[in-house]
C-alpha cells in the first residue's frame, strides 16, 4: 500500500429539456492511509427551472464518508436554492442559499474544519461574463 496515492472516477451529464435543465454527478474515490484505504462515494443532483429571464435552481449532495480518515458516521449533504435574474445575456444577478449537514464526524464545509459542525451561507451579487 503506497501511502498518498488516491484515486477517483468520476461520471457526470447533463440534460436539457428546455422547461428544466437537470445534471447529475456520481464520483467512487479511494484513499490510501498510513495503515489502511478509506473510499468514499459521492453523489449529485442539480435541477434549473428557466422562466423568461428568471432562473431557478435546486441542488442536492450527498457523501458518505471522509478520505482523510476511517470513521463512521463521516458524510454529509449538501443543498442550495438559487435564484438568478438575467439583466442581459452575460450578466446576471443572483441569489443563493446552502446548508451543509455533516454526521456525527464529517466534517465538509467552509466554516471549520471540525467534525459534526453544520454550515449555511447566504450569496448574493452580480455575475458577468466577459
Amino acid at each position: 500500500m503506497k501511502f498518498g496515492k488516491d484515486t477517483a472516477f468520476t461520471v457526470g451529464g447533463l440534460y436539457d429539456l428546455k422547461q428544466v435543465v437537470v445534471g447529475a454527478l456520481y464520483e467512487k474515490a479511494t484513499s490510501k492511509l498510513l495503515v489502511d484505504e478509506a473510499s468514499r462515494t459521492y453523489m449529485r443532483v442539480a435541477v434549473m427551472v428557466p422562466v423568461d429571464r428568471h432562473e431557478f435552481h435546486v441542488n442536492v449532495g450527498r457523501v458518505n464518508h471522509r478520505l482523510d480518515v476511517k470513521a463512521s458516521s463521516d458524510g454529509a449533504t449538501q443543498m442550495t436554492l438559487g435564484y438568478n435574474y438575467n439583466l442581459s445575456k452575460r450578466t446576471k444577478a443572483y441569489a443563493f442559499y446552502t446548508k451543509v449537514d455533516n454526521k456525527t464526524n464529517g466534517n465538509y464545509g467552509f466554516q471549520t474544519s471540525a467534525a459534526g459542525v453544520d454550515n449555511s451561507s447566504v450569496a448574493v451579487g452580480v455575475r458577468h461574463n466577459f
